[in-house]
């Protein structure tokens, strides 16, 4: 029903002068969200898998020192990534810890 005052504004006659690049805007946002979101998933599960690998090698470690292998610790050594530069263990000669050895007490051992 129109009105007779000239200053009344209808306001479903009225547009917002930048509705359609706010629309457009939400658009590659939500995609963007989206993407984002598919590459956290793949991160994600590529440190669930790494995350495993480390507990299937722990627990062997622990199993091979309890059936008196002489070095339990090569499960470990076999899935931990290099020391990063800067890292005590970095300079090191490439396996960490040193395989035991029967001339040698191990360490915090006793008599």
């Amino acid at each position: 029903m129109p009105h007779n005052d000239p200053d009344h504004i209808d306001r479903n006659e009225v547009t917002h002068p930048n509705r359609n690049t706010d629309t457009d805007r939400d658009r590659v946002a939500v995609t963007d969200l989206l993407t984002e979101i598919r590459h956290l998933k793949i991160n994600l599960e590529v440190v669930r898998r790494l995350y495993a690998d480390l507990v299937a090698a722990a627990r062997a470690a622990l199993v091979a020192e309890a059936d008196g292998e002489p070095d339990p610790l090569s499960y470990l050594r076999t899935e931990l990534p290099p020391a990063p530069y800067g890292h005590p263990l970095h300079l090191r000669s490439g396996v960490w810890p040193p395989p035991s050895r029967p001339d040698t007490p191990a360490p915090g051992g006793g008599a």
